[in-house]
């Protein structure tokens, strides 16, 4: 199990720092702009600048190297809570599996369908329904990774666990609930506040699981 922990948190460790390397070579093209507005005109001000263009497609290919690091966290995470102990336990676990799965399938998607409509050369007609397909599977990205970590709060509960991991407990689950809201709402502001809190617990999780599995282990287990 320690193993396993220590592998989790190696993974959602690199996944932050690969976050961090796309902000620092991308900048902020903001593509959730494109993906989830529906906009004809944000994607005609994306593509009639060359250094925005040029942007917007690298972090969309960076963006299939993010996805797997943190779909594989997901995993991993599900893994976990899954060996939580039997009945219920599973059934959460293998659900955290599917919603890691399900996310990083329309993400891909998603990317696909972005760079589509920001084509290099800048010189294809985008149409509004086009537009409206991506805004349908980027919101349905959302919603999959909102469930998956509504769900990981479970891993981070029970009587007995360090005040570290409560604080865990307590941000997965406040994040969970604004990209609820935020999905519910079909406000761009929240699901990106979703994603900022998220991306603030991957971190802390990661230095927790590598560095002192231990303490995260404590009061983990619920039965046999």
């Amino acid at each position: 199990m320690t193993n396993l922990v220590r592998a989790a948190g190696i993974v959602a460790f690199t996944t932050a720092l690969w976050a961090v390397l796309m902000a620092i070579l991308t900048g902020n093209p903001e593509l959730t702009k494109v993906q989830l507005d529906a906009d004809l005109q944000r994607v005609a001000d994306v593509r009639a600048e060359t250094d925005k263009l040029d942007a917007s497609r690298l972090a969309l290919h960076l963006d299939f190297v993010l996805l797997t690091l943190y779909g594989l966290t997901f995993v991993l995470l599900g893994v976990l809570l899954a060996r939580r102990g039997r009945g219920w336990w599973r059934i959460a676990g293998a659900t955290v599996i599917a919603g890691a799965i399900t996310t990083c399938v329309c993400d891909v998607l998603e990317n696909v369908r972005t760079l589509d409509v920001l084509p290099a050369d800048g010189t294809d007609v985008v149409i509004q329904s086009a537009l409206d397909a991506l805004q349908t599977v980027s919101y349905a990205k959302w919603a999959a990774s909102v469930v998956t970590v509504g769900l990981l709060t479970l891993g981070f509960v029970g009587r007995g666990r360090a005040r570290i991991v409560v604080v865990l407990a307590f941000m997965t689950a406040a994040a969970a609930l604004v990209g609820l809201i935020g999905v519910i709402g079909r406000s761009r502001a929240t699901i990106q506040v979703y994603f900022a809190l998220a991306g603030l617990v991957l971190p802390i999780v990661g230095l927790l699981f590598t560095i002192r599995p231990g303490t995260f282990l404590r009061g983990y287990r619920s039965g046999p």
